[in-house]
């Protein structure tokens, strides 16, 4: 099938986290292997554990969860516990759609037949886009490793359960944004290719059988990729709640840090400035959430474009959206 090929590389790195099932071919069907079904138990469980065990440290730590000492509104406790809390719903909820997930490329697959008989070879990697994510995170982390570093005398393992904490929190909610790009872009791709082929199939002479069969099956593989789009948000509903959630809580929360470090209210020292850290999680968070917008408006365009609205006509179109009845 041209979109496993096309998701091969995203798909890999989600099936390690339990973002992706492992699947398998037989007869032309896309099925969960039984390998796939143990590995996903083993990542909800494994990962549960460890929640557990880092939520128990957090929440029994003494004077409270707190790295960045002497800072009002600095304690990391609810902060540790909604990254956790996210990362768990968004693993857990991929697994228990992973039937839904297989569904969802096995219709795909059977319309690329189609497309790749009448020349489609379009594909969707965003490889600069990854690597940017990646390069993000990996600055934010050592931001956050900075200021740990300057406002303590020694390295607290409170503060490695912090880092290991937010490591978590950005490794899920960048790669579950990827996966959802990569598929949101590859749909877009195809969706872009049946419309033109449609538009085609509309100039030629309708007087034609052959002609209106084509115009016909076109508008059908429309309609498919519709039901396709909204088998994707029954599905990642509750994860993108999840993440969409923790992110709202973090950004309102760095942004009344950066808000405390700008005014410097009485006995604020300088020594206590943890300005950068504060817009690092901003911009984080902010790039990850347009990411995933950014990808439910590429889909968005090509249904308003389809149904023949500019996107000025049509400012409220989303993923959820996608072909009027």
């Amino acid at each position: 099938m041209k979109i496993i090929k096309d998701m091969k590389y995203v798909n890999f790195a989600g099936q390690v986290f339990g973002l992706v099932p492992i699947y398998e071919v037989k007869r032309g069907e896309l099925r969960i292997s039984l390998r796939g079904h143990y590995f996903t138990y083993f990542i909800n469980i494994l990962l549960f554990m460890i929640s557990l065990a880092v939520s128990w440290v957090v929440l029994n730590s003494d004077s409270g969860f707190s790295v960045f000492r002497n800072l009002e509104g600095s304690d990391q406790t609810t902060e540790a516990l909604f990254c956790l809390l996210s990362c768990n719903i968004i693993i857990f909820v991929s697994s228990t759609n992973s039937r839904r997930y297989c569904g969802i490329l096995q219709e795909i697959g059977k319309m690329d037949a189609y497309l790749v008989a009448k020349g489609f070879t379009a594909a969707y990697t965003c490889y600069l886009l990854t690597c940017f994510l990646i390069i993000n995170a990996a600055g934010l982390l050592y931001t956050a490793y900075y200021y740990m570093d300057m406002l303590s005398d020694h390295f607290h393992y409170h503060q490695a359960i912090l880092l290991g904490i937010y490591s978590l929190q950005l490794l899920i909610s960048n790669l579950y944004a990827i996966c959802l790009r990569v598929l949101l872009g590859n749909i877009s791709k195809r969706i872009d290719f049946v419309n033109v082929q449609l538009e085609i199939s509309t100039k030629s002479d309708l007087a034609v059988e052959s002609n209106w069969r084509q115009m016909s099956y076109h508008i059908e593989m429309l309609c498919k990729y519709r039901y396709v789009t909204d088998k994707i948000n029954k599905s990642g509903g509750i994860a993108m709640l999840s993440y969409m959630s923790v992110a709202f809580y973090i950004l309102t929360k760095q942004s009344y840090m950066a808000f405390m470090t700008v005014v410097q209210p009485m006995g604020f020292e300088k020594r206590y400035d943890i300005l950068g850290l504060s817009v690092a999680w901003i911009f984080a968070e902010f790039v990850t959430i347009a990411v995933i917008c950014s990808a439910c408006d590429a889909v968005a365009s090509e249904r308003s474009v389809t149904i023949g609205f500019s996107d000025s006509t049509d400012p409220f179109s989303t993923v959820y959206h996608f072909f009027l009845y």
